[in-house]
């Protein structure tokens, strides 16, 4: 089984810049 872990990925001033969706089996 998979399950998405969703980031959010932070510049240097706190701001949301990206999300990052990773797939970890379980």
């Amino acid at each position: 089984r998979f399950k998405n872990l969703v980031f959010e990925v932070l510049d240097m001033d706190g701001h949301r810049i990206d999300k990052l969706l990773l797939k970890v089996e379980e």
